[in-house]
């Protein structure tokens, strides 16, 4: 008795007829609400209402909700007609929208077609970006071979291929790294090995929710790492940027041994640093000492990682007595040299800035009477 009664209230609940003529005489902005409704009570009806349905339709989150319930009534061409009626930005929108609903098949089969069905517009109107978190099967291999499309090769199509490619790697997660490992070890153009590997982080998808469909970090840190000595050494502060962007700092600092590969010596790069130690003494004098020496590291941290670590290690290892020795107070500033040095001249070059900036600094200062330089033993970084 009680499911007589329970599909009675839903029929009361659910007049089609009524609700097809609200349909017809909806405003363009209560049209998507009405022809929703219709939907979820008469998937005929609604197929049958569609056209007239959508050709008054506006775009925004009400329509982009009315074609999901279009398409799963089976009203396709009245949905393909209302996305071609709407402008770039609706229509970008709306993609958007029907490839995060995914879930309904009519919505996935609707999205597979398009890449024939649409031609040039697939890429005029960015339908390939709609389909970023459409993970059904038919669309990643859609996605697949799109990407080895042959026209992509072509200059022209170059930012379609990486645009594409950025879809790609979101939509795939781990599945897409292999094709990403090969791009960026393989492709001759060397800026576009750089352009592949910002894809990891797609692939990681970086700033996102942390869905299941993400790849594994470990798994683009490890591929990453496969990569880096063939990235031209100029590309590695990108390659830097990924692993940092995808959680791996450690992995970050250690391609910094393929930034300047033509600069190590026995497995280090030797860097120059400076201190320069400024004393004033208990009877107000001031006394500047221009400390300089070698620092050997084995290409497992970058520069600028080192400068931030630089008074803490040469701190440790370098002589610091002037204020000891004249009750005074000690001001310390410390630098690193921006990059290894290629060999004994440029150290040499840089050494002679560093100092002729000290002289210049030291002879403005008031009754900074007493000067002096001295050379500091090797820091060998790594051991430090």
């Amino acid at each position: 008795m009680w499911l007589v009664l329970l599909m009675a209230a839903h029929a009361a609940e659910c007049d089609s007829t009524a609700l097809r003529s609200d349909v017809e005489e909806a405003s363009p902005v209560a049209i998507a609400r009405a022809y929703i409704a219709l939907a979820e009570c008469d998937t005929n009806n609604a197929r049958s209402a569609a056209p007239s349905a959508f050709a008054r339709m506006l775009s925004g989150k009400d329509g982009n909700e009315a074609a999901v319930h279009a398409l799963n009534a089976g009203a396709r061409e009245a949905v393909d007609g209302w996305l071609d009626r709407l402008d770039r930005g609706e229509k970008t929108s709306a993609i958007r929208a029907l490839g995060a609903q995914c879930e309904h098949d009519a919505v996935a089969d609707f999205l597979v077609g398009v890449r024939d069905d649409k031609g040039e517009a697939f890429w005029t109107d960015r339908w390939y970006r709609g389909l970023a978190d459409c993970r059904t099967p038919a669309i990643q291999t859609l996605l697949s071979e799109t990407l080895t499309d042959p026209s992509l090769s072509e200059r022209d199509n170059r930012s379609r291929f990486f645009g594409l490619l950025e879809v790609y790697a979101r939509n795939l997660g781990d599945d897409a790294i292999e094709s990403l490992e090969r791009l960026a070890t393989t492709l001759s153009d060397e800026q576009e090995r750089a352009l592949v590997v910002r894809a990891y982080g797609d692939a990681v998808q970086v700033g996102g929710s942390g869905s299941s469909s993400a790849a594994d970090p470990k798994v683009a840190t490890e591929s990453l790492l496969r990569v880096a000595p063939a990235q031209r050494p100029s590309n590695l502060p990108t390659l830097r940027e990924t692993l940092v962007a995808i959680g791996s700092p450690e992995a970050a600092e250690s391609v910094a041994a393929y930034r300047w590969p033509e600069r190590l010596q026995d497995g280090v790069y030797t860097y120059m640093a400076t201190a320069i130690e400024s004393v004033t003494c208990k009877n107000g004098k001031i006394h500047n000492v221009f400390h300089y020496g070698d620092v050997h590291e084995a290409g497992t941290m970058w520069p600028d990682t080192m400068s931030a670590q630089l008074p803490e290690v040469l701190g440790s290892h370098w002589t610091f007595e002037t204020a000891n020795k004249c009750k005074g107070v000690a001001d310390i500033t410390y630098h690193l040299s921006p990059e290894p040095m290629a060999d004994e001249a440029s150290a040499e070059a840089w050494l002679e800035k560093a100092r002729d900036r000290f002289n210049l600094e030291s002879a403005l200062i008031k009754d900074g009477d007493k000067q002096r330089e001295t050379a500091e033993d090797p820091v060998n970084w790594n051991q430090a």
